[in-house]
């Protein structure tokens, strides 16, 4: 004979490997131009947060910097965007306005 035991009032869950949702880190206008200032040396920087309600996803920059000197519009970008690696992993967009270099701006501020 066969004896079966059943213990009343046990659960037994099936726990599936859901990764839990890490909280997005918010990330400020203020923390991105002191990165991009440090990093690149930039004599102007501004940053604008554009997302609805300055919700610290999308932002704009306009960038001043020597090291911008004989160096290609995509290539500055790219110095930006490695200038703020980790920064870029929490937000959703980054546009750049301008990226000039200091003879640039003023003759763009001339302009203006």
């Amino acid at each position: 004979a066969t004896v079966s035991v059943l213990y009343w009032g046990e659960r037994r869950r099936k726990t599936k490997n859901k990764k839990k949702k890490q909280k997005k880190k918010m990330v400020t206008a203020k923390q991105i131009e002191d990165k991009i200032k440090s990093t690149i040396g930039a004599i102007k920087c501004e940053v604008t947060d554009i997302g609805e309600g300055g919700c610290g996803d999308k932002f704009e920059a306009f960038i001043v910097s020597e090291a911008f000197e004989g160096v290609k519009l995509i290539q500055r970008q790219r110095m930006v965007n490695e200038a703020i690696e980790e920064e870029m992993k929490e937000i959703h967009a980054f546009v750049f306005k301008k990226t000039m270099t200091p003879k640039q701006f003023e003759e763009w501020s001339a302009k203006q």
